[in-house]
């Protein structure tokens, strides 16, 4: 089946996750089939939520806060960031370090992993942090958020100039600029809760639509890079 095969096995992924989705997921903890009632009220005691009645949606206070300002150039950042190794990460393999893609799937895999591994790391560090009284919630979000970043640009600074005859040292830079990005689960991606529990779903749908016109034009821009530059200039 060849290349095709890639989209079979991924559209058959898709598809047993929305069906899990559609037999797990609820409207409601109170409403879930399988929960306990000791775990429904667990949940239920820790949300800050309205139920039982539809809410007005403030556009008002929600395009005059600060914090959604901030939330919006944050995840674009992180949008261009992860789109870059997402897309150009087979070629920098190919054409950077040499390496052939029919050898580089693992290697392409591994970064990922590591952002697995980092999201589930940061989450129970900065979970510790704050429940031991040691920082700050917004401490503890800032700092999950700079490691994520901070993590991603040093990797990516250390790629730019890292040749073909160091590709273990540039395939561990690759794995651990991936790897923090996962720190960002515990960072800004948890400030659309914080902000507002009852509108952090709308508020990331919105972000995330017009964050995405920076997915669209790193590609574009990549494209017009490598043109005339090596891919340091790009990276950079």
């Amino acid at each position: 089946m060849g290349w095709k095969l890639v989209f079979y096995v991924i559209s058959g992924i898709l598809v047993v996750t929305a069906c899990i989705w559609i037999f797990l997921g609820a409207n409601s903890p109170g409403d879930h089939r399988l929960m306990t009632k000791k775990e429904k009220e667990y949940i239920e005691s820790g949300l800050n939520v309205a139920s039982g009645k539809a809410l007005k949606t403030p556009w008002k206070q929600i395009f005059t806060t600060k914090g959604f300002w901030a939330l919006l150039v944050t995840q674009i950042g992180g949008i261009i960031g992860f789109t870059l190794f997402f897309v150009d990460m087979p070629t920098y393999l190919e054409k950077g370090l040499q390496i052939s893609l029919k050898n580089s799937a693992l290697l392409s895999v591994l970064p990922y992993v590591g952002m697995l591994v980092g999201s589930v790391v940061s989450t129970n560090f900065s979970e510790k942090l704050f429940i031991k009284g040691y920082l700050s919630l917004i401490v503890c979000r800032k700092l999950c958020t700079s490691i994520g970043f901070i993590g991603m640009a040093l990797g990516l600074i250390m790629l730019s100039f890292i040749g073909p005859e160091y590709r273990t040292i540039a395939i561990i830079a690759l794995t651990v600029a991936i790897t923090t990005s996962g720190f960002w689960n515990a960072g800004f991606i948890m400030n659309y809760l914080d902000l507002s529990p009852n509108y952090g779903g709308l508020m990331f749908s919105f972000i995330s639509c017009i964050s995405n016109i920076g997915s669209v034009l790193t590609p574009i821009l990549t494209s017009v890079i490598l043109r005339n530059d090596p891919v340091r200039i790009l990276i950079l």
